[in-house]
């Protein structure tokens, strides 16, 4: 069985506007017809039909988990650096999308996106560490301001 014929096989069974629309992304807009598909398109479209294996299935759970965790530590350092307030995420997002390294929402990060991200933050957070130390400035009132709530 060809790659063509085997891609066929897959999506006979999906509906013909849905194909056509993963066709066009996928081309870049370049076309909507299966015929018209290039070697390397349908390689990537067969990667997204062929089923997976257990093994497959369980190191995407476990690369899941790992970024899970990563956006998690990065969701905390940023509450501790005062870019994201508990419960409020458009002061985040905005930050994300023009402050950030990679200049995109959380989720859109990969796993060596968010690493780096992760370092940028932490700068952000020893610099407002020391600039705390430097009077009238605004880490400075923000650690008055959080140790005037201990007291």
């Amino acid at each position: 069985m060809t790659p063509t014929q085997e891609l066929n096989s897959y999506l006979v069974r999906k509906n013909p506007q849905t194909v056509a629309v993963l066709i066009d992304s996928i081309t870049n807009h370049r076309t909507t017809a299966v015929e018209d598909l290039t070697n390397s398109e349908i390689g990537t479209l067969l990667q997204i039909f062929r089923p997976k294996t257990i093994e497959e299935k369980a190191n995407a759970l476990v690369d899941e988990a790992i970024m899970k965790q990563w956006r998690s530590n990065i969701i905390a350092l940023a509450e501790r650096t005062g870019i994201k307030k508990l419960g409020q995420w458009s002061e985040f997002n905005n930050w994300m999308l023009l402050s950030s390294v990679f200049k995109k929402h959380l989720n859109a990060h990969s796993l060596e996106e968010l690493k780096a991200l992760y370092q940028q933050l932490r700068g952000v957070e020893r610099n407002n560490e020391r600039s705390a130390s430097k009077t009238m400035t605004k880490a400075w009132w923000k650690k008055a301001e959080d140790n005037k709530a201990w007291n």
